[in-house]
């Protein structure tokens, strides 16, 4: 780089030609043959013009930087020795990384240009992200071993994220990034640790990068960038022209834990895992929720989306029969079946929003926590102890607003309600499911959840054959017991399960025509071997030949 001593003014040294004035540019009085340019320093900041704690990112655009213009001699003087006692920063013109460079003809370049016009593209990406982009910080992508908590240590092997005001980061690629021992976690038995990711905050004075023999980081990284000593060669990939020598950077993270955080205001931190520890096991936590780019970005909310979508999915199933198909006569209708009809419509409407959420996953958690929040606020109509914004009327909120940071809250607590809505929305059904046609019988599996002393189960028999002679057929040809007793009831020809029919459907049922509803007798001798086997056969002598039948749990009071 040319530079001029003092004393030199309007001289060159020898060897050295003034640049000629281009075609119609006029050098002020007095400047012809002068070497002009711009002197740029990072400064602190002063006092009343940004945040004091500028190495927070979010002040970004408010970094300083001295322009001092290339033939202003006492103002570079100034920026090379200080007087004593004096606050060297004190009278400088200041420029913000808000401020796009002035490029013209002639500049003297200087590393503070290039360093500016970089941080002034991220403080206008950051500026976009902060109006656009809702919450766009987070992780995009995490792979930690497990088998290296055995180690008692914390080992990330994969990972892609967004730091706020810094960008993007990812590891293995512009990042390096090192194990931690959990010996310095404090973690004890019974208690849980959260693992932070953090990066060292852009200092405003500099250095930020920090130059070192290899690319690596060990303990607390002093610079917000690492870069090697030696230089790489890069190929000219457009003309193929000689190769050069590049310096590359790399962001330098490190791993912190959460008792750590209070004596680390120089980082940017994120909340990536959570450690805990039975005895002298130590696992990660499944039910944490980092802050996420994406629904996908995490398998503990990735499953949770997921829950949610099969259980409002399979409630829609258990309430088709309420559809109002074209054969229903307004004798058969029952104006009491409105409300199932009602929450059939309310989940019907979001299982195809969900169901598109969970086939793409490259959804922000903050639009699939606004699609839980409406759901909950129409589900709220049949709910009497909560309004549509999830608030009790005692003031109590049910569904926290969303919390990016605390994702695991504010997603439990939602998925938490849905679940209870859902169970009872509208209807006591437990359990419908039909019986499978296996050899000479049918047969259907229960789970265990559904045998508590006060759920009712009952035999849904639909056929179009006879159907004035169908109760009085079902009560004397089929049998029902455990699947694996079918063979020997057969053989004795002694009767299974006793069934009372019922000439209305049970409250929580639909009413069609050609179906009939048979209450098993529960109290029987043989329901203990149900139990057990979580089986259920039926036995029907020459049954018809459009005949469908389903075993249905209500739920007791």
């Amino acid at each position: 780089m040319l530079q001029l001593r003092p004393g030199q003014r309007g001289q060159l040294p020898a060897g050295h030609r003034a640049a000629r004035p281009q075609r119609g540019h006029h050098p002020g009085p007095g400047r012809e043959g002068q070497v002009r340019g711009h002197r740029l320093r990072l400064l602190r900041p002063e006092p009343g013009h940004c945040h004091p704690g500028l190495r927070d990112p979010r002040q970004l655009g408010h970094v300083r930087v001295a322009v001092v213009e290339g033939d202003h001699l006492p103002a570079r003087q100034a920026l090379q020795e200080d007087p004593p006692g004096q606050d060297r920063h004190a009278g400088r013109v200041i420029v913000s990384a808000q401020s796009p460079l002035f490029w013209h003809q002639g500049l003297f370049l200087t590393p503070q240009h290039f360093q500016l016009s970089d941080w002034h593209q991220q403080f206008k990406f950051n500026t976009m992200s902060r109006f656009a982009l809702r919450h766009f910080r987070g992780v995009g992508a995490i792979e930690m071993r497990q088998d290296a908590l055995a180690a008692r240590k914390v080992e990330i092997t994969r990972l892609e994220a967004v730091f706020p005001d810094v960008g993007y980061v990812s590891f293995p690629g512009n990042a390096v990034l090192g194990a931690r021992s959990l010996d310095d976690a404090g973690l004890e038995s019974g208690k849980a640790v959260t693992v932070y990711l953090g990066v060292r905050k852009l200092a405003p004075e500099g250095p930020n990068v920090a130059i070192q023999p290899e690319l690596s980081v060990t303990g607390q990284p002093r610079a917000t960038f690492v870069t090697k000593a030696d230089p790489d060669t890069q190929p000219d990939l457009h003309a193929g022209g000689p190769a050069s020598q590049v310096k590359t950077m790399r962001f330098a993270l490190s791993i912190f834990f959460e008792g750590e955080t209070a004596n680390l205001g120089d980082y940017l931190l994120m909340p990536v895992a959570r450690v805990t520890r039975e005895a002298e096991t130590i696992t990660f936590d499944e039910t944490f929720i980092p802050p996420s780019l994406t629904i996908g970005a995490s398998p503990a909310l990735e499953k949770l989306v997921k829950d949610v979508t099969d259980l409002v999915a399979s409630r829609a199933r258990s309430l088709e029969d309420y559809k109002m198909r074209g054969e229903l006569t307004s004798k058969e209708f029952d104006p009491g079946y409105m409300v199932f009809l009602m929450a059939l419509m309310t989940l019907n409407r979001y299982v195809p929003l969900l169901t598109h959420y969970v086939e793409s996953l490259n959804v922000h958690p903050w639009d699939v926590y606004g699609t839980f929040r409406q759901f909950l606020g129409e589900l709220s109509t049949f709910a009497d102890d909560f309004g549509a914004t999830g608030e009790r009327y005692d003031g109590e909120k049910l569904v926290p607003p969303y919390d990016h940071d605390g994702l695991t809250g504010c997603f439990t607590a939602a998925r938490d309600l849905i679940e209870r809505m859902i169970e009872g929305i509208g209807t006591s059904i437990e359990l419908l499911t039909a019986f499978q046609k296996k050899e000479s019988y049918f047969v259907a599996e229960l789970p265990e959840r559904v045998f508590t002393p006060t759920n009712r189960f009952w035999l849904v028999v639909r056929t179009e054959e006879r159907p004035e002679a169908v109760p009085q057929l079902v009560l004397s040809t089929v049998k029902l017991c455990a699947t694996p007793l079918m063979a020997t009831l057969l053989v004795k020809a002694v009767p299974g399960v006793p069934l009372t029919y019922s000439k209305n459907p049970p409250a929580g049922l639909p009413k069609r025509s050609g179906t009939h509803y048979f209450l098993m007798d529960t109290g029987t001798a043989l329901w203990p071997d149900v139990v057990r086997n979580r089986s259920l056969a039926m036995f029907w002598d020459n049954p018809p030949e459009d005949l469908s039948v389903h075993l249905a749990v209500l739920r007791g009071k």
